[in-house]
């Protein structure tokens, strides 16, 4: 069975900040004794008014280890007498929870390039989704569409030869040498657990001397 990765995220108001992190930490504690667990990760964003959204990455071997995990859980807060929904209405705390998963189940590599001068050029999986806009945007030269929120995440090289021709606000761009997104995690987990980013283009270039 295919590994799983789960992630929570906590909006924490300044005043709960030093209730919520000993919870969180010793929630954190406990995973770490459960059969399945492999590793975790804990991530924070402050604002100017000294709010915090707090994510949490665990990664378990499987879907049951999950399942199991929040049956141990429930039992010890049980134990211990503690009711996390009173927690989170006590503290003004807002919680949301959910499952990191593949684009795909199968890789595909592209043997050669596939130029788009068309809209016909887009593969019909990505007609309709960001990574069809962002196409139409730097190379069909759509006309912008004015954007609220960032739509995907774009990964690309620092090269200040290279830019896109895309809307204000449409994606989170990540630039590193050679489009090397290794050392990123921080940045990418935020897209997609705060931006709620389900689309990610990464972008390469000819004669990029980070990779040659």
């Amino acid at each position: 069975m295919k590994k799983k990765i789960f992630i929570d995220k906590f909006f924490v108001p300044a005043n709960a900040e030093k209730e919520f992190i000993q919870r969180m930490n010793y929630n954190r504690k406990f995973l770490k004794t459960l059969p399945g667990f492999i590793i975790d990760q804990g991530y924070r964003q402050t604002d100017e008014k000294g709010n915090s959204t707090f994510i949490t990455i665990a990664i378990w071997e499987n879907i049951d280890a999950i399942n199991n995990a929040k049956e141990a859980v429930q039992k010890e807060y049980k134990r211990i007498g503690f009711n996390p929904l009173d927690f989170y209405e006590k503290y003004n705390i807002k919680w949301k929870e959910g499952f990191i998963r593949k684009f795909k189940d199968q890789v595909i590599i592209m043997k050669r390039l596939v130029s788009i001068s068309s809209s016909e050029d887009i593969f019909p999986e990505y007609r309709n989704t960001p990574i069809g806009l962002l196409l139409e945007y730097h190379n069909l030269k759509r006309q912008p569409d004015a954007y609220a929120q960032a739509q995907m995440l774009i990964g690309m090289c620092m090269d200040n030869r290279k830019h896109l021709h895309i809307p204000d606000n449409f994606a989170f761009i990540i630039r590193t040498g050679g489009a090397n997104l290794r050392y990123s995690e921080f940045k990418v987990s935020y897209a997609i657990a705060v931006g709620n980013i389900q689309y990610i283009a990464l972008i390469g270039h000819n004669n990029c001397g980070m990779v040659n």
